[in-house]
């Protein structure tokens, strides 16, 4: 076991374990700070959660994901209530709609991906195909996300999936492929819980692309039941990320 699974009070005789966990309190309680000093809503339910799971790396790890989309509604003019299910409640000019935040951590795929652009010297290669190892697309994956949290989308009102991608496989050139699929098995009667879904935001953690003047892209979904506001959208469109 890691230093970092290590409950706080073993962690007191080991040395640098005991570190490791000092760390992780002050990221959260300076996270509390931030997330209150923007005015998010219920910020002291969500640091107990972040609490409650300590000694989860990766449950931590997508729950300070949270935080960071939060905090960039925040930044970006929105209302933000940090939740349980769906993630986050949002407002903007008195209009209310929700979000589930997805994290797709770094993949096997990139660092293959990283080594053959290392060695390639002025020759072309492909990146991003992860159906070798993964058995599916990258734009399936992000399908896959949306169906699996269906279930968390309010019918009463419109719903976005937040992409926060620690992984450049899975970029935003998938995402129309993703959506375009959304809305024919919406049309088609499949998965009909993906008619709460009006679009999904897309950021890259991972790196930066040079070739866009933006770091994060909202896709609409047409097909949603419940639709955005024109300035919701607008602003959707218009989001900075970090």
């Amino acid at each position: 076991m890691s230093k970092s699974h290590v409950p706080f009070l073993l962690a007191l005789a080991c040395g640098r374990g005991v570190q490791l966990e000092i760390m992780k309190a002050d990221v959260i309680e300076k996270l509390r700070f931030r997330l209150a000093q923007a005015g998010a809503a219920n910020v002291d339910a969500y640091v107990e959660k972040l609490y409650a799971n300590y000694n989860n790396p990766a449950i931590l790890d997508d729950l300070l994901f949270e935080a960071r989309a939060a905090l960039v509604f925040l930044k970006n003019g929105f209302s933000v209530e940090l939740r349980e299910s769906p993630d986050l409640r949002l407002s903007l000019g008195g209009f209310q709609f929700y979000a589930e935040v997805k994290h797709f951590r770094e993949k096997e795929q990139d660092r293959l991906d990283d080594a053959n652009m290392q060695t390639a010297g002025n020759l072309l290669v492909q990146i991003g195909d992860t159906v070798p190892l993964e058995g599916s697309s990258p734009w399936d994956q992000i399908v896959a996300v949306a169906e699996r949290k269906a279930k968390q989308f309010r019918e009463d009102a419109p719903n976005i999936l937040v992409i926060e991608s620690g992984s450049d496989a899975v970029d935003a050139i998938d995402v129309p492929t993703a959506t375009n699929i959304i809305e024919k098995r919406v049309v088609s009667g499949h998965c009909l819980g993906l008619v709460k879904l009006n679009g999904i935001l897309h950021t890259n953690t991972r790196s930066i692309n040079l070739s866009r003047r933006r770091n994060a892209e909202f896709f609409e979904i047409r097909t949603g039941t419940m639709p955005l506001g024109p300035a919701v959208l607008e602003a959707l469109h218009c989001i900075q990320w970090g």
